[in-house]
């Protein structure tokens, strides 16, 4: 079973609707040549995102925007914990960039697992992302 496939079979629901359509939302892209899944849900506290070019999910980090008071004011940081897997300083920063683009609102729980991770590259998946969340 394909991670498309896999996601449609989870019960996630909207609370309005209990049995109506899942709140999962998933696309297919090329990006690279290479067919790359991207899976994307928002819970109440938390978002949860998936980008794969290999059918699999991968490492999985958390990030979480916070609010960093300097002696020159305020500024947001994005905290990056490693939940599980090996986790690669490209996966680190694409996460992170992912984070910052994307504006979370609320911690973000992804699953990175690319053939690349040049700058446009991400850059291309973050256009893809906000085009599936929209």
């Amino acid at each position: 079973m394909d991670l498309s496939g896999m996601l449609n079979q989870m019960s996630l629901k909207n609370e309005e609707e209990p049995f109506g359509e899942s709140n999962i939302k998933i696309s297919k892209e090329i990006i690279d040549e290479i067919q790359t899944d991207i899976a994307y849900c928002e819970f109440t506290n938390q978002l949860f995102l998936i980008i794969t070019q290999f059918g699999k999910t991968g490492s999985c980090l958390k990030i979480a925007k916070e609010r960093l008071e300097t002696d020159i004011g305020v500024e947001f940081v994005y905290k990056v914990d490693q939940i599980f897997g090996d986790i690669t300083i490209e996966q680190e920063t694409t996460a992170r960039y992912l984070a910052q683009y994307l504006d979370i609102k609320k911690p973000l729980l992804i699953f990175v697992n690319l053939t690349k991770y040049n700058k446009e590259t991400v850059k291309e998946i973050g256009c893809c992302i906000k085009k599936v969340i929209s």
